[in-house]
């Protein structure tokens, strides 16, 4: 989840996948700083879901505000980081959802893989309502 206040402070907060895939040795990447969740209200914020062993090898959520930080579009941003994820040694592991937000709270989702539950919600304060949106299937 990121939130984006009125004055445009910025906050997150992700979770593990419980005790499922909660294996012996698995860390995941919802502890590790810049891995699944990283915000800095300067630039934007990014969270990441599913396969947190390749986000924890790329930073992910911190190389999206990073790309954020020195002028890329929201969206230039999360294919920057999806492009790093695919060139990673080893190969792609498995799915990865990007979510973000730029300093002005423009969204963008992008799925890489084939993932379930594409779908996104989103706070829409132009019609006072949350809406479904759809994620980009990151070619």
């Amino acid at each position: 989840m990121i939130v984006r206040d009125r004055q445009g402070k910025f906050a997150g907060g992700v979770s593990t996948s419980g005790w499922a895939y909660k294996y012996p040795g698995r860390i995941g990447d919802s502890p590790i700083v810049g891995a699944g969740l990283y915000v800095d209200s300067r630039h934007g914020a990014a969270t990441c879901t599913h396969t947190g062993e390749m986000t924890i090898r790329a930073s992910t959520a911190h190389s999206v505000v990073m790309h954020m930080r020195y002028g890329k579009s929201v969206k230039e941003a999360c294919e920057l980081a999806a492009e790093d994820l695919l060139s990673l040694a080893g190969g792609y592991l498995g799915p990865v959802i990007i979510h973000a937000l730029d300093k002005g709270g423009e969204p963008y989702v992008l799925r890489l893989g084939e993932t379930q539950g594409d779908n996104y919600w989103l706070w829409k304060e132009t019609e006072g309502k949350i809406c479904r949106e759809k994620a980009v299937r990151h070619p």
